[in-house]
């Protein structure tokens, strides 16, 4: 399928985002029952983040970006999979700004991939994808969250020839081989050996806007849909059409200046289509470029969407913010 061709699929009414209360709900409670944080707000307090965020520019993607350049978005999806994308996508920000940004207690280092696979993202959508546990395209972002935490993280593209599956370059055939049926024991081995630790449900902007202040991306869930063309500050307005679709946060803009012009705060959402925009692409007052097909929005204008914080470390850490000279660039 085409950038083109999904698109006005989407359009159409294709439902790569499916609501689902009860997935929602069994997140909560798992992770209550984990040790964890089913709401944000209760995280932000607790490891001190509220307001870490406020007045500033939030920038996490470039930890992604300077570990492996051009790995956002990760090539284009082929079929209605955005939700495995978008948790990828949120992922790959949360483990890359952790590394460079966060405590990094553990040393962790990040994976040498090839160049084929750094540009299809790093890590593979399609093992997310296998455990959707439904026959069909669509799937919930709770529900997605739940799997990088308990059943398959960022599962390296590479090849995996002990189970004969090579996952460097995205294969939508590939995304689909499981899905009514959870993949065999032995490729479950391996998708769970490198899960996401942690997740939270964000709610509202101010705790959107501080997660991504601390390097923490979020997979996000809802019906709005958006120009194919970029103002000349990178943003989008909102269309009528409607997209039932995924996209990570991995960035936010709560300088003042910015929510005077606005009216509200920005954030900037890594879509998973491709490089299918055109317009301005430089972050504003910056030198630094948004990622290939990726756009800034209103706050007001995605304030409904679902939101889940992914992070790779134990906990919630502060990051400690580099002084680029910006008042506090992420």
């Amino acid at each position: 399928m085409t950038i083109s061709e999904l698109i006005k699929s989407y359009e159409a009414g294709l439902q790569g985002f499916i609501a689902d209360p009860v997935a929602d709900a069994e997140l909560a409670s798992f992770l209550r029952e984990s040790g964890g944080y089913a709401k944000a707000g209760d995280a932000i307090d607790d490891y001190s983040l509220r307001d870490t965020g406020k007045d500033k520019l939030s920038l996490p993607y470039l930890a992604a970006l300077t570990y492996y350049p051009g790995c956002l978005p990760g090539g284009a999806q082929g079929r209605g999979s955005c939700v495995a994308w978008s948790t990828r996508n949120a992922a790959l920000v949360s483990y890359c700004a952790y590394l460079m940004y966060g405590p990094n207690t553990e040393k962790f280092r990040p994976p040498v991939v090839s160049p084929v696979a750094q540009a299809n993202g790093v890590f593979s959508t399609e093992g997310i994808y296998w455990f959707r546990r439904k026959p069909t395209d669509g799937w919930s972002c709770s529900a997605a969250a739940q799997v990088v935490v308990k059943e398959c993280g960022l599962l390296t593209r590479q090849a995996y020839p002990e189970v004969g599956l090579d996952l460097t370059e995205y294969s939508s055939s590939t995304e689909g081989r499981w899905g009514l049926t959870i993949p065999p024991e032995n490729v479950r081995a391996i998708c769970s050996q490198h899960l996401v630790s942690n997740a939270t449900v964000a709610e509202g902007w101010e705790e959107v806007r501080d997660m991504l202040a601390n390097g923490f991306a979020l997979t996000t869930c809802g019906g709005e849909s958006f120009s194919k063309q970029r103002d000349a500050f990178g943003v989008c307005k909102r269309t009528p059409e409607g997209w039932a679709h995924a996209m990570c946060f991995c960035a936010a803009d709560d300088r003042p200046e910015i929510r005077q012009r606005y009216g509200c705060g920005l954030v900037l959402l890594a879509n998973s289509w491709g490089d299918y925009l055109s317009g301005a692409d430089i972050v504003q007052g910056t030198n630094f470029r948004i990622p290939v097909g990726s756009f800034w929005a209103r706050w007001e204008d995605v304030k409904d969407r679902y939101c889940v914080a992914l992070g790779p470390s134990k906990g919630w850490p502060a990051a400690k913010l580099p002084d680029w000279g910006l008042g506090g660039v992420i």
